[in-house]
């Protein structure tokens, strides 16, 4: 028996492999682009008095790479058609995920507001 056609949870190998390479891909351009956007904002915040764009720079760089690699896999398996239950799963798994990098923004750009760490602007 091919490794590749082997079945776990009646989805084979091949198709886990592919998922998770896909997933890896989605997570690393999730990233690559959050730390582009983050880097323009940051140049257009430098010119601002606004803390909002501060805050915002600092939600994208503050979000973990499990984030982007829960949120990878479950539009992986999503794009690979893989049975309900597993996507459901996945999918329940990725939104807890997603309310943790909302707590840790929160906590983090939320105390940084409120205590004036986030720098100002060009005025500082």
């Amino acid at each position: 028996m091919d490794i590749l056609n082997y079945q776990i949870l009646d989805v084979t190998v091949q198709d886990w492999l592919i998922a998770i390479g896909i997933a890896l891909l989605i997570g690393g351009v999730l990233r690559v682009g959050s730390r582009i956007v983050a880097k323009r904002i940051d140049k257009l915040a430098a010119r601002t008095t606004n803390r909002i764009d501060d805050l915002l720079v600092l939600i994208l760089k503050g979000t973990k790479s499990f984030t982007l690699l829960a949120v990878g896999l479950w539009a992986a398996l999503l794009f690979r058609q893989f049975p309900e239950q597993i996507t459901g799963v996945v999918g329940r798994i990725a939104f807890i995920v997603l309310l943790i990098q909302m707590g840790l923004w929160g906590g983090g750009g939320g105390h940084s507001l409120v205590d004036g760490r986030i720098p100002r602007g060009k005025d500082g």
